[in-house]
């Protein structure tokens, strides 16, 4: 009977570390399938809870674990695109994203308890804790270090457009909270029912989480009845050459990306554009320093439609250091560059690698020979006619909302971003990036315009509308063909813009507050947790 029992009870754990591995799969698998390729943003209000449920009462040890095999189930999928430029980088960045759901984990292990839920208002404070510490930390994973601001779990509600109004004043961490209240409330009340008992108050409390919800809903519809349509319009032919990144930076493919890049353009004339703009480094050479360059843009512009350029710059700073730069210029039908940016954000490993002069074997890394530098300002942009100011954001820099909110508050009344995704084509990494600069739109209240080397080329109303409408198919061009290669194309998107004098959203004079609140307060639910650890070892120590 004794031996029966203990067997009995083996098999009993083993089930039920079966099913609670089993959970914690599920709930990264998906945490990942609410993105982009598969883009169920239903899933993202189910994973998180479905981690709680796993962890519920466990250890903070073993749910802080368990938070982190969750995040790498989710994040290795997730970023398998970056393996196209280096599957160490791939695997690093995954387990360090991993590692941003421990908080999460630990804090449902004790808010989702039988003990905590059976408390008055634990459901609430489930539902509170919850949002607050997952959010907090997708924060801080956009801040630490250089920041990686990438799908924050609010980002996969993009074609929610009630939801994501409240971006408005909270930017993406304000969608991740309601996100995260949702799934605090499901986890509440699935975690009473399976164990039929609950807090005296529980109904009251599932019931005013879910008013909650409802009058998020509520708000953010009335948020974007307020936007006003414009009747002031940019029409701006957006280049799409699709130069494979393995003849980008070859100095005999030039004349050839060159050739395609006028006759784009050329064929986009019969558009009627205000703007033609090329994408990232559409010219891979400096462009003060490069006669075909040179000759090739007055080609373009002599037609008398200004031309956006992406291209390289440098110049010799004071101390005799020759300093390179991913740059955008506005050439204007005279021929001259008007006004010039310089990419203020600069990607990790991928146009500069830390301490290359003290360890050059790390210089193997990356493609280029030398780290580009950083710009120090936003630059708005105008053109005479129609008179319109833009900012340019150049490749990820449409993940940096505080760049867009800056831009903006100095007068751009239309955000273009310039990039180069040829690096991911047939992955979801190009999708994955158009969804993140959906919100600097709606943060912003202005239109974002895309323009890629191959990506997705498109516009981004005010509401955050791909193409200004509900379907994409209009609104965009394509990352590949019917046959899967790299489309070369051109779009000619009519943008309605804003009016100079507009008034700026709660979000650009107030949205870091939100955003370092939930901070904030996320680090301070871990230190109090971690606090708890600490107290309980003491008082062990003493009994002892």
């Amino acid at each position: 009977m004794g031996l029966a029992d203990t067997a009995g009870g083996r098999f009993e754990r083993l089930r039920a570390a079966i099913l609670r591995g089993g959970a914690v799969a599920g709930s990264g698998l998906l945490l990942w399938a609410a993105f982009p390729p598969l883009e169920w943003a239903w899933a993202a209000w189910v994973a998180p809870a479905l981690l709680g449920a796993a962890v519920a009462g466990l250890t903070r040890r073993r749910a802080a674990w368990l938070g982190v095999f969750a995040g790498l189930v989710a994040w290795v999928p997730m970023l398998t695109w970056i393996r196209c430029v280096t599957t160490a980088g791939w695997l690093a960045l995954a387990a360090y994203c991993a590692l941003y759901l421990m908080p999460p984990a630990v804090v449902m292990a004790r808010l989702a308890s039988p003990g905590a839920l059976e408390r008055p208002f634990g459901a609430l404070a489930l539902c509170w804790g919850l949002a607050v510490s997952w959010a907090g930390w997708e924060v801080i994973r956009g801040e630490l270090w250089t920041g990686f601001p990438w799908n924050f779990i609010g980002v996969s509600q993009f074609a929610n457009t009630a939801l994501i109004q409240h971006a408005e004043w909270g930017g993406v961490p304000a969608v991740s909270f309601l996100v995260l209240w949702g799934n605090g409330l499901w986890l509440a009340i699935a975690r009473s029912l399976v164990r039929r008992r609950r807090a005296p108050t529980a109904r009251m409390e599932w019931a005013l989480a879910g008013i909650v919800l409802a009058a998020a809903y509520v708000h953010g519809s009335s948020l974007a009845a307020r936007v006003q349509p414009s009747d002031r319009e940019l029409r701006v032919a957006l280049i799409q050459p699709a130069v494979p990144q393995n003849e980008k930076w070859t100095a005999e493919s030039f004349d050839r990306m060159y050739a395609r890049l006028a006759e784009l353009s050329r064929a986009a004339l019969h558009g009627a554009p205000h703007l033609i703009v090329w994408p990232e480094t559409a010219l891979p050479e400096v462009y003060h320093a490069s006669g075909p360059a040179q000759r090739l843009v007055a080609s373009v512009v002599t037609h008398g439609i200004p031309l956006l350029v992406g291209a390289l710059d440098s110049e010799t700073a004071a101390n005799g250091e020759l300093r390179h730069y991913n740059a955008s210029l506005l050439v204007g039908p005279e021929g001259r560059c008007r006004r010039l940016y310089r990419k203020q954000h600069l990607v990790l490993f991928g146009e500069y690698v830390p301490f290359r002069r003290y360890l050059p074997w790390l210089g193997r890394l990356v493609p280029m020979e030398y780290d580009l530098h950083p710009g120090e300002d936003p630059v708005v942009f105008e053109l005479d006619d129609p008179p319109v100011r833009f900012s340019v954001l150049i490749c990820f820099e449409d993940t940096i909302s505080r760049l867009a909110a800056r831009a903006v508050r100095l007068g751009a009344r239309m955000l273009l971003v310039q990039t180069n995704d040829a690096w991911f084509d047939g992955t979801s990494g190009p999708r994955q990036h158009l969804i993140q600069s959906i919100f600097r739109a709606v943060e912003t209240r202005v239109p974002l315009v895309r323009c890629g080397n191959s990506g997705v080329t498109g516009w981004v109303d005010a509401l955050g509308r791909i193409g200004g409408a509900a379907g994409e198919a209009a609104g965009t061009l394509p990352v590949t063909g019917p046959d899967g290669r790299p489309l070369e194309g051109f779009l000619i998107a009519t943008v309605p813009y804003r009016a100079a004098g507009d008034g700026e959203t709660l979000f650009m004079r107030r949205g870091p507050v939100v955003a370092g609140a939930l901070a904030v307060a996320a680090l301070m639910m871990s230190v109090a947790d971690l606090a708890r650890v600490v107290a309980r070892h003491r008082a062990g120590q003493r009994r002892a």
